[in-house]
C-alpha cells in the first residue's frame, strides 16, 4: 500500500438483513409467546397474594387471538432470518401487525377489565377504578370504539 493511499470502506448492501438480528428477534418471540401462553391464560390473574384481576370472558378469544398472531410472529421472523427479504414473508410479517391490531381494537372495544380486589380497596373504589380503566382504554384508543366519544362543547 501506498503511502497517503486511502481505501474505500466496504458498502454495506441495504437491502440484506442481518441474521443476528432476526436471530435475537426470534428469541425473544419465543420468550415472549412462552409467557404468554403459560400465564395469560386465565381470567382471573393474581398478583402476589392479595391483588386479584378480573378479565372480561371476552379475554380468552383474545388470548388465543394474539397466541396465533405471537406464533406466526415467530414464523416470519424464522422466514425473515434469511439474507435477502422477499416479499412473502414481508407480506405475511404486514398482514400478521394488521390482524394484532384489529384484535386489540376489538378487545378494547368490550371493556379491559371486568373488576379489581386489592386489601385497602374498598367496593366501591374498585368500580371506580374498573370503571375508569375501561374509559381510558377506550379514550385513549378512539378508534377502537365503536361508540361516540362525549364532546366537551
Amino acid at each position: 500500500m501506498k503511502l497517503g493511499s486511502a481505501q474505500a470502506a466496504p458498502v454495506r448492501k441495504a437491502n440484506l438483513n442481518r441474521r443476528t438480528n432476526a436471530a435475537f428477534e426470534l428469541a425473544i418471540i419465543l420468550l415472549a409467546t412462552a409467557w404468554w401462553a403459560a400465564y395469560m391464560d386465565r381470567t382471573v390473574i393474581y398478583l402476589g397474594a392479595s391483588i386479584r384481576i378480573a378479565l372480561n370472558p371476552q379475554w380468552l378469544w383474545f388470548f388465543w387471538g394474539y397466541l396465533i398472531v405471537l406464533l406466526l410472529t415467530a414464523a416470519t421472523a424464522a422466514l425473515l432470518a434469511r439474507p435477502h427479504v422477499l416479499w412473502l414473508p414481508a407480506t405475511l410479517r404486514l398482514f400478521n401487525s394488521i390482524c394484532g391490531g384489529v384484535l386489540l381494537c376489538s378487545f378494547l372495544r368490550t371493556g379491559v377489565l371486568a373488576g379489581i380486589e386489592a386489601p385497602n380497596m374498598t367496593a366501591q373504589q374498585a368500580v371506580e377504578f374498573t370503571n375508569t380503566v375501561n374509559h381510558w382504554a377506550i379514550v385513549c384508543f378512539p378508534s377502537a370504539s365503536s361508540r361516540p366519544l362525549s364532546s366537551s362543547r
